[in-house]
């Protein structure tokens, strides 16, 4: 917590820390991006701006685990 800058915590550091291990699980343990994961991201983005539903893209150039080592 003494290396989070007090911009970053405001004025609750008990309450960012809280926050902060409540949010823990979304991160990866090894620096991959789930299968799943461009998929629940797209979905979660239609869901917060309906502008998106007649967006294009493809999935597959919205990440890379080309610079994690391979398994």
């Amino acid at each position: 917590m003494r290396a989070i800058p007090d911009e970053y915590k405001g004025n609750d550091s008990a309450l960012y820390l809280s926050a902060f291990r409540d949010i823990l699980p979304v991160f990866s343990t090894d620096g991959r991006m789930p299968e799943d994961g461009p998929s629940h991201m797209r979905d979660f983005l239609l869901a917060s701006d309906p502008n998106l539903l007649h967006a294009h893209f493809r999935l597959e150039d919205t990440y890379t685990d080309a610079y994690v080592a391979p398994r």
